[in-house]
């Protein structure tokens, strides 16, 4: 469910920004128009398919266990029964299915492994369950996939970092995560894409942003829609706008650029700085700090 709320969101300002750009364009360069058309059209049918697939046909298939199997491992892990994951990682034939978790059409249509449904969870003893599972040869980089990948992915180290499991993320990198895999909707990425840092800077969780540097995130990796042709938005852009002051201190300190702007349609229908975001917000403390860091307060 919560991937499931992540990709609504991020298809609700695909489609936004695809009309958006495409308008623009229509209005700006009106030798573009058949093109822009059947780049909307093929776009929008792209997206319509994929949410039809993510929240209607799926949660319909997992409510009715049709097509659908988990195992005995990723119910435990996933309910914070470690006694029970403990007990079922001493059995060589689920240590050797290790990564079977959740399969949806056998996987075509969703896959989901038992750590991701750990990373996911919060509460007492989940880092316990993640480090079992790794001993177990549980992969930290293996996501969860809707469509094999091809309509979106989204690693466990994401998972934990968007909901600020600090202890998660500790674990998750420790085990060999990769910081700068991002979460993906749509042919891998092709209609949007954002990273663990990202989605733990949008969110404001200081302990998690301050895990993924030190681990080797890149502070500059913006989220994209559209291969970063529709619109970009820097992690450092996200957590100024939301004012989450000491998320942006820790990115800053990193080496974020203050003045990297979020744009839509590559600048052409607009861009925004996070100063100028955090300004329109109200955010005076973040101001500040953005100001302190060298940011431009002409160019916003």
């Amino acid at each position: 469910m919560e991937v499931q709320k992540e990709i609504a969101t991020m298809s609700d300002a695909t489609v936004f920004v695809l009309l958006v750009t495409t308008l623009g364009a229509l209005y700006q360069w009106p030798h573009l128009r058949a093109v822009g058309r059947r780049l909307l059209k093929w776009s929008a049918g792209l997206v319509v398919v994929q949410m039809l697939v993510v929240f209607i046909l799926i949660p319909i298939l997992m409510k009715r266990r049709l097509l659908t199997t988990q195992s005995p491992l990723h119910f435990a892990a996933s309910a914070g029964d470690h006694a029970r994951v403990a007990e079922l990682l001493e059995l060589q034939h689920v240590r050797d299915e290790i990564d079977v978790g959740v399969r949806v059409g056998h996987g075509l249509l969703k896959s989901e492994t038992s750590l991701y449904g750990a990373a996911s969870e919060h509460w007492e003893g989940h880092t316990e369950t993640m480090a079992a599972l790794f001993m177990a040869g549980a992969n930290p980089n293996t996501p969860a996939t809707f469509g094999l990948g091809l309509m979106g992915s989204r690693t466990p180290l994401h998972a934990a970092a968007s909901n600020g499991h600090t202890e998660a993320v500790a674990e998750l990198i420790k085990a060999g995560a990769n910081p700068n895999t991002p979460m993906t909707f749509g042919l891998g990425g092709l209609l949007m894409s954002m990273t663990p840092l990202h989605a733990a800077a949008s969110e404001g969780h200081t302990e998690a942003v301050a895990a993924l540097l030190k681990a080797g995130a890149n502070p500059h990796t913006p989220e994209t829609l559209g291969l970063g042709l529709l619109g970009s938005a820097t992690p450092l852009h996200a957590a100024a706008s939301k004012g989450h002051t000491e998320a942006v201190a820790a990115l800053l300190k990193a080496g974020a650029n203050p003045n990297t702007p979020a744009t839509l349609g590559l600048g052409l229908f607009g861009s925004l700085t996070p100063l100028g975001e955090a300004t329109r917000h109200g955010h005076t403390e973040t101001v500040a700090a953005l100001l302190k860091a060298g940011a431009n307060p002409i160019t916003q």
